[in-house]
């Protein structure tokens, strides 16, 4: 191995198979609490794996505050060359020996470096505990979240939508007959017109806290993905609202809802 140099590299220009992504205000706390502690440090560790060509290997927290900032701003990186090219496998299992035990990671990074070495390069759990030196039922709790679909974890793997899927996962006022419509919708490649956005699954939080729902409603698939998709395109927060709305939608849930005809109407509003 080459000994290691200092040089001066832009984030964008590193490569990661997944980081957790923040949100830009935790970035600047990061950020400032980073330059507090010297700037020119090297924060971040990589290794060169051809001309202008770097993986990220340790530093995946500081990482997250730079990529999320200023990911076209070459900052300090120590250089690791090696005489012989690292292929990606090996350069996978790097980065589970150094980061996971070092530094603070997601599930959800364990698990997509994990997935990756089995997936593609046909890795048993035995295999890769061997390698990065971890104990065996902590690696086989990264592979699979039982209360997300293993399809699911795969597209928003694939669509970088981890971060949304994992945040309706441990919603605890979303209730669980509905989470599987707003996964179908986060796993949405990026750019498609009903993938599901932030402000959206803050406006399904904020009905799920506030209206009651009846449980037969819930336990109909059809009706409970019907609602999912009602809820979304009505783009309100307004309480009021959804409490006149539900009953409209689903009448034969509220035998004792007489349906206003005039009108000012929540459903002639809409329309």
């Amino acid at each position: 191995m080459v000994r290691p140099k200092k040089m001066l590299i832009a984030p964008m220009d590193i490569k990661t198979w997944y980081y957790d992504e923040i949100s830009v205000p935790t970035a600047y706390k990061r950020l400032n609490a980073l330059q507090r502690l010297g700037y020119d440090r090297c924060w971040l560790v990589v290794e060169k794996v051809g001309f202008q060509q770097y993986v990220l290997l340790e530093g995946y927290r500081e990482y997250s505050a730079f990529i999320a900032l200023q990911p076209d701003v070459a900052i300090p990186c120590l250089v690791v060359e090696n005489e012989r090219k690292s292929s990606e496998q090996e350069l996978i299992i790097k980065i589970l020996r150094k980061a996971v035990p070092l530094e603070t990671t997601s599930w959800n990074f364990k698990n997509a470096h994990v997935r990756e070495l089995m997936n593609k390069y046909g890795m048993e759990i035995k295999e890769i505990v061997r390698l990065i030196g971890q104990d065996a039922s902590q690696v086989k709790s990264w592979t699979h979240n039982t209360r997300i679909p293993v399809h699911i974890q795969h597209l928003a793997y694939e669509n970088r939508a981890t971060k949304m899927v994992d945040n309706i996962c441990k919603s605890i006022n979303i209730h669980e007959e509905l989470k599987p419509y707003l996964y179908e919708r986060a796993v949405k490649p990026k750019g498609h017109q009903d993938r599901l956005k932030p402000i959206d699954l803050e406006l399904f939080v904020s009905f799920c806290k506030t209206i009651p729902i009846p449980r037969p409603l819930l336990q109909n698939a059809a009706d409970a993905e019907h609602l999912v998709d009602k809820v979304l395109r009505t783009r309100w927060m307004i309480p009021d609202f959804w409490q006149q709305l539900l009953p409209e939608w689903f009448p034969h849930y509220f035998p004792r809802h007489s349906s206003p005809q005039d009108a000012d109407s929540p459903e002639n509003f809409l329309h």
